[in-house]
């Protein structure tokens, strides 16, 4: 199936946009499909760095937490810690917040922020209300216990110095000899008294013990019988008043030394134990929720991290993809587009020029010419109405030269018979002198054979007005023909200027193609640009993990210190007896906070070596990427390159076409002035014709007079 000028064009110009079209696409697609995956990378950083941001608000909420419960003692949370409390609870909203557009219709971030508050609130108000509670609690029984050490103490001094003066007394009246020995013994057990309760008072964390308990009764005991045994010798009323008051003072040391202190110690110890309970479960609660957050958050830490490394994987795999694709598509677009090119170029360019050599030899007179070209498209129907005009030239040359001919032959008949008639007239006139009668038959002979050819020229008029009017039918056939084939190039004309438009506009859109390319060049260079920063962003991303690796290396290695000397110390107080007992708690408290720390900081490690293994790969795709974007950069620039050929060749394919036009516009400039010749000529037929009608009617006429004649001859010969 033969394609005409204009589908040959309509199908470069398609095939051209098919294929920019496709390779803007792919290219466009790759873009896209790039850009979506750096931005689901980015967003998986800003999705890692809110989740660390969480880590790290949940591991100082629980530090701070911490440490509240270890300086307990003070009294009440510093301003400082509730400021930071606050800041604290501000920063889990903002973090929150910042993660609430990437995990929309996830549950874990509204547990993990109510968990963190929940976490903050025990440590200010719950934990803050303990600890004043607790030191309310201690300050009450403190005070009663100074009291109670107060008084007692105040008795001991009394009883000593009552036994001072009693002794004094049995001095004077030298007695003191009998009693010495109960009066050391008195003050003895009264200064054990006051030792005793002294141990005890810097032991009641841990209460009284029974060989306390038994102590204090032993010394009671001692100083009640040896009161009783000097008031058994006193004699007079101050001695014996000095007596009473001892036992007095006894009762009142055994009152307080023996019910009410231990009593307070057990309030004491009861409160402290009831206390740390409290203060064991807040901190259980904390370190559940503190585990909890930190566990969910180190998972989706892992997962995101997991999630970039994929997402940069495919990204690395769809942009390799896109690079081959555009690259095969492009060599075949080169291809087909360059073949089918060169095939319609060379389709159109040498039939037309055989075409104008063809007509100019037509136009210089060589109506023998050939051509052969067999296909059905504009040029072959060019080529035919040209050799139809040359046909019909050639048959309506040969006709005017007949008709020349003839009536060249005619106008001789006709010169021939009027000088007949001329003669004829001349005969008359001689026959009017040489005798009416010879002269009547002369001229009837000559009137006769005047006739007859009369007669013979109007059959040869006739005869050739019908072979004119032929001739003029035949003309104004050649004449519609002439149209029809002016019309014919005319529209040849026409399709090779519009022809040229499309060209121009294939020019055009192969323009627009390159400066799309260039574009996609300049995106794909951005590309290159975004990628290196994003590539020099890592890299610091992964020094400062580095960096984070050598200070949690650090931490690990004070708290393991700090776990060594907590043990150290709990040793040295358990070598301490009941003296180092409050020294162990603290040192117990140590230990812990050191394995918590040393708990947290391996977290924070695992974190880190994740961050790192995620950064590593990350920073690798990134090289590969990088130079992925650099081939991509260099195989754009070259299909600029070839799009700017591509351009140059419709440049010279438009260039040859508007010669085209311009060589189907002076051939249709040929065939109007041969249109206007074949009208002239048509012209001369119609006034030959005309001319001929005219001779018919002149011949008619003398036909009629040659009639009238012959009739008067007649008369003349009859008469």
């Amino acid at each position: 199936m033969s394609l005409s000028i204009r589908q040959k064009l309509i199908l470069l110009i398609a095939s051209g946009l098919v294929a920019i079209t496709i390779i803007g696409g792919i290219g466009g697609k790759t873009a896209f499909q790039i850009f979506s995956s750096v931005e689901s990378v980015n967003t998986h950083q800003d999705i890692t760095k809110g989740l660390s941001d969480l880590k790290s608000i949940t591991n100082e909420a629980t530090r701070l937490a911490l440490d509240c419960i270890v300086d307990k003692n003070e009294g009440d949370i510093s301003q400082e810690r509730l400021e930071r409390i606050k800041q604290l609870t501000a920063e889990n909203k903002a973090a929150c917040n910042f993660l609430a557009p990437f995990v929309k219709n996830e549950k874990w971030l509204p547990e993990v922020r109510q968990s963190i508050s929940n976490l903050l609130q025990a440590t200010e108000i719950d934990l803050r209300n303990l600890i004043i509670d607790l030191t309310s609690t201690k300050a009450d029984l403190t005070t009663k216990i100074k009291n109670t050490e107060k008084s007692i103490s105040k008795q001991s001094d009394l009883l000593l110095s009552m036994t001072d003066n009693l002794a004094r007394y049995y001095a004077s009246r030298n007695a003191l000899r009998s009693v010495r020995s109960e009066i050391a013994d008195l003050k003895f057990a009264s200064n054990s008294f006051s030792l005793i309760t002294l141990k005890i008072l810097m032991d009641k964390d841990s209460g009284i013990s029974s060989k306390n308990a038994s102590m204090l009764k032993s010394q009671l005991d001692t100083i009640s019988s040896n009161i009783d045994s000097l008031s058994m010798l006193a004699q007079t009323s101050e001695e014996l008043e000095l007596c009473s008051q001892m036992e007095a003072a006894a009762k009142k040391l055994e009152e307080e030394g023996c019910r009410i202190l231990p009593s307070l110690i057990s309030e004491w110890t009861t409160t402290l134990h009831n206390l740390e309970v409290k203060f064991s479960k807040i901190d259980d609660v904390l370190d559940a929720n503190s585990s909890t957050v930190l566990q969910i958050i180190q998972n989706r830490i892992n997962d995101t991290t997991q999630q970039a490394t994929e997402l940069t994987n495919e990204s690395n795999n769809i942009f390799e993809k896109g690079i081959w694709t555009s690259v095969i598509i492009y060599l075949l677009t080169a291809l087909v587009l360059s073949g089918l090119g060169f095939t319609i170029i060379k389709g159109i360019t040498t039939p037309l020029e055989r075409t104008v050599n063809y007509a100019n030899s037509i136009a210089n007179g060589n109506l023998d010419a050939f051509i052969d070209y067999q296909h059905k498209d504009e040029i072959g129907e060019l080529i035919s109405s040209l050799q139809h005009m040359v046909s019909m030239l050639k048959e309506l040359i040969t006709e005017a030269d007949e008709m020349k001919q003839q009536a060249v032959e005619k106008t001789s008949l006709a010169e021939k018979a009027l000088e007949q008639a001329r003669l004829a007239n001349e005969q008359a006139e001689k026959a009017k002198q040489e005798g009416i009668t010879e002269a009547a038959s002369r001229l009837a002979a000559v009137v006769n054979h005047v006739t007859s050819s009369a007669n013979e020229l109007q059959q040869i008029v006739d005869d050739t007005s019908e072979q004119l009017s032929t001739q003029n039918s035949r003309l104004t056939e050649t004449a519609v023909s002439m149209e029809q084939m002016h019309a014919t190039v005319f529209d040849v004309s026409q399709n090779a200027s519009s022809t040229s438009q499309h060209t121009q506009a294939a020019k055009e859109m192969a323009t627009h193609g390159a400066a799309a390319v260039h574009k996609v060049t300049d995106g794909v260079s951005t590309v290159q640009i975004n990628f290196n920063m994003m590539q020099q962003g890592l890299d610091e991303l992964n020094t400062h993990a580095n960096g984070i690796g050598e200070i949690m290396g650090v931490i690990t290695d004070i708290a393991d210190q700090t776990n060594l000397l907590a043990l150290n110390a709990a040793i040295e107080a358990a070598r301490a007896g009941e003296a180092g007992r409050g020294f162990a708690v603290v040192a117990d408290e140590v230990r812990k906070l050191a394995e918590k720390t040393m708990q947290a900081t391996h977290e924070v490690g695992n974190a880190v070596t994740a961050i790192q293994s995620g950064t590593h790969n990350t920073v690798e795709g990134m090289h590969s990427t990088t130079t992925a974007v650099s081939e991509v950069t260099s195989l754009a620039k070259e299909a600029g390159d070839n799009l700017a050929e591509i351009v140059s060749v419709v440049q010279t394919s438009s260039e040859q076409v508007a010669s085209i036009a311009a060589a189907a516009e002076e051939q249709s400039t040929a065939s109007e002035e041969i249109n206007k010749a074949v009208s002239d000529v048509s012209r001369v037929s119609q006034d030959v014709f005309e001319a001929m009608k005219f001779a018919r009617n002149t011949l008619g006429t003398l036909a009629l007079q040659a009639n009238e004649l012959q009739a008067i001859i007649t008369d003349l010969q009859n008469g």
